[in-house]
């Protein structure tokens, strides 16, 4: 996962990355394909939505306690 997938994309090449295909779009955000040494190949994604964070403490407790309620149903 990546936040700027043209910037990666450039970033790895320049590193003499190779990509098995050009960067597409899904419902879920943009998406390439890399050659890794063994001839295998990994996704490389930018979501198309910031990834869900709780890192304020209020944040946390809340989400805390509706994962309690619904487990207690």
């Amino acid at each position: 996962m990546c936040d700027d997938i043209d910037r990666t994309v450039d970033e790895l090449t320049a590193k003499g990355a190779e990509f098995s295909a050009p960067i597409s779009t899904a419902r879920f955000g943009r998406l390439t394909r890399m050659r890794i040494p063994g001839g295998g190949e990994i996704g490389i994604y930018q979501p198309s939505t910031p990834p869900h964070t709780t890192s304020s403490p209020e944040n946390a407790g809340r989400h805390g306690r509706e994962r309690l309620g619904t487990m207690r149903r």
